[in-house]
């Protein structure tokens, strides 16, 4: 008997916890041509409030795993560059892997001008700790701000509600050129769109950090390296965008570059403004008496009109003193300025037909002010081929 009794609770016990470890979710992302797109970002998302609830990355043949899905109702999505995202429903029951699930790619229509034939350089390659995404060879290239770059880059997701950033479903840190940012999400995202992909050279991916990397970010390190000149000379651009409908935005842009021999000075101010406006409606019903009739209505609108203003200036040299000695200095500036204006209006009508009986009107003004210095100081001496010494001095005002 007491065999029996282990038994059975053995069994119950399992039951509970394969329950509870989730079961995985496998399948491939494919083009109309049944071939593989490697690479891809697929992410699943929670069915309720389309937040990120994992991510992964396709390997070389297309193929993806998601593991330790909890039961329940999802939306699976594939993205890639210049490819349009293909999305699917996907119920996952306790216990029972689902079979494996194909995602079909379809190529983003591109409006062409002169067609031209050029060589280019591969748009990711894989590295034994990272993914390197070249920025400065996709369609991204122009017109785009670095979130609206992130959220394309291979196991990352960008939050349509939060705009925060995640990889491979973990929270990351986002660095640029190697250095700490030091910005709260909300932040971060403002300095994002202030930052045009022009201005883009590469994006790493790195899943496995090394030791130079701060052990911050579950998911790993996103890491924006921005151009620099690498001849002689000097170079500039000025980059002027807009666009919208109900929400609208405007970006500008100027960049310096020199480079005389040993030395590199860079600089760059980005101006970036945004209107978006919100509008909801509703409506309440109050049932009361033995039939159950609508007694009284509340009929609720409200909206919510944003501007958002965004100023990003950089300064900045390296410095080769040596074959392998370099001294870098970098500073930056982030002011952001929003304001919004919610208007709501409830009104009571006591019963089905029934005029307005009353109105409630109210005005909620809300402004957001944000000044933000940075700077770092870094000596790097290369030991040898694998050993690199480094110092940093960082510096932020908040």
């Amino acid at each position: 008997m007491r065999l029996r009794i282990f038994t059975l609770l053995f069994f119950i016990l399992w039951q509970t916890t394969a329950g509870a470890q989730g079961v995985d979710v496998r399948g491939t992302v494919l083009n109309a041509a049944q071939q593989p797109v490697e690479f891809a970002t697929v992410v699943l998302l929670s069915a309720q409030d389309s937040s990120g609830v994992q991510a992964t990355v396709a390997d070389a043949s297309g193929a993806f795993v998601l593991r330790g899905v909890a039961p329940g109702p999802y939306r699976l999505r594939a993205s890639f560059v210049g490819w349009l995202p293909s999305t699917r429903r996907l119920v996952v029951a306790a216990g029972a892997p689902p079979a494996p699930v194909q995602l079909l790619l379809r190529p983003a229509p591109q409006q062409l001008g002169e067609v031209q034939v050029t060589t280019l350089r591969p748009r990711i390659t894989q590295l034994p700790d990272r993914l390197v995404m070249d920025v400065a060879s996709t369609p991204l290239a122009t017109g785009y701000t670095a979130l609206e770059v992130l959220a394309r880059a291979p196991g990352v997701y960008v939050d349509p509600r939060t705009e925060t950033v995640s990889l491979n479903g973990k929270g990351t840190l986002v660095i640029v050129d190697g250095k700490r940012t030091y910005l709260a999400a909300a932040d971060l995202a403002v300095f994002l769109k202030g930052l045009p992909s022009q201005e883009l050279q590469k994006i790493e991916l790195i899943t496995s950090p090394g030791a130079k990397y701060d052990a911050e970010g579950p998911g790993g390190i996103v890491n924006i390296v921005t151009k620099k000149s690498l001849q002689n000379g000097t170079k500039g651009s000025l980059t002027l965008g807009a666009g919208g409908t109900t929400n609208s935005r405007q970006t500008a842009g100027l960049s310096l570059n020199h480079k005389a021999g040993a030395l590199a000075l860079y600089g760059g101010y980005n101006l970036a403004g945004r209107q978006t406006r919100v509008s909801d409606e509703a409506q309440i019903d109050y049932l009361g008496g033995p039939s159950g009739d609508v007694t009284a209505t509340h009929l609720l609108t409200s909206a919510t009109p944003t501007r958002q203003l965004a100023h990003n200036a950089k300064a900045g040299l390296d410095w080769q003193l040596g074959p392998r000695t370099s001294l870098n200095l970098y500073l930056r500036g982030l002011r952001t300025d929003r304001t919004s204006v919610a208007n709501a209006a409830t009104q009571l009508l006591r019963g089905p037909g029934a005029p307005v009986d009353s109105t409630l009107d109210s005005q909620t003004n809300t402004a957001y002010h944000s000044t933000q210095y940075s700077g770092n100081l870094g000596l790097k001496h290369a030991l040898d081929s694998a050993s690199t010494l480094t110092a940093d001095l960082d510096y932020s005002r908040y």
